[in-house]
């Protein structure tokens, strides 16, 4: 009988109380969680020049718990390049990228108003037809450059002088007012001037 991974279960996250909400495990991929920060962790170790950050989207040390757990487990080693955050101006970080990663976040679509390039992480759950009406970004696919893999994010980081695209950054800009709600576009791009 195959082992089974102890990231991809969710009794194993209601077992050692990582989920507060009962409900979490019909919002969040876990799976995607786990891939993604894996495939960005190890890209860390096989570029140690570059500093590669994981910037949490809230102030919650579990999170911080469970990619460490991830580390340990999957890696071994936590590499000296990984920074992992939950403060910070997000602004001001995206601007000293030269990419940006995430999954269905308007930090996305934040680094495409700032010029900066970005990718979707697309693994895990998301990659499964049977939760295809949960995959937020299906219909954006082609907007943006997409990680599957690792070799994925490693491609674009070799050819970081080739992440620049115009077309793209007029699609995702579009994208940026239509989905950043309740924000005037006057008064954000006066915000973005003073940066």
């Amino acid at each position: 009988e195959k082992k089974s991974n102890p990231f991809g279960n969710i009794s194993y996250y209601i077992r050692n109380n990582k989920i507060k909400n009962k409900y979490e495990n019909q919002i969040y991929f876990y799976d995607a969680f786990i891939q993604s920060n894996l495939i960005f962790i190890k890209n860390a170790i096989r570029f140690p020049n570059y500093e590669f950050e994981i910037k949490l989207k809230w102030k919650d040390d579990r999170w911080i718990k469970i990619i460490k757990q991830i580390i340990e487990k999957e890696i071994g080693e936590y590499p000296k390049n990984l920074f992992i955050t939950q403060e910070g101006n997000v602004w001001k970080k995206i601007q000293n990228s030269f990419l940006v990663c995430g999954y269905a976040s308007t930090a996305l679509l934040e680094a495409s108003y700032l010029n900066t390039p970005v990718a979707q992480f697309v693994c895990g759950e998301i990659l499964d037809k049977r939760f295809i009406r949960r995959n937020r970004i299906i219909s954006h696919y082609k907007d943006f450059k997409l990680i599957k893999n690792e070799k994925d994010l490693s491609c674009l980081i070799k050819n970081k002088s080739k992440l620049f695209s115009k077309k793209l950054y007029k699609i995702q800009k579009k994208h940026f007012f239509s989905f950043v709600a309740n924000i005037e576009k006057e008064n954000l791009e006066k915000k973005y001037e003073n940066l």
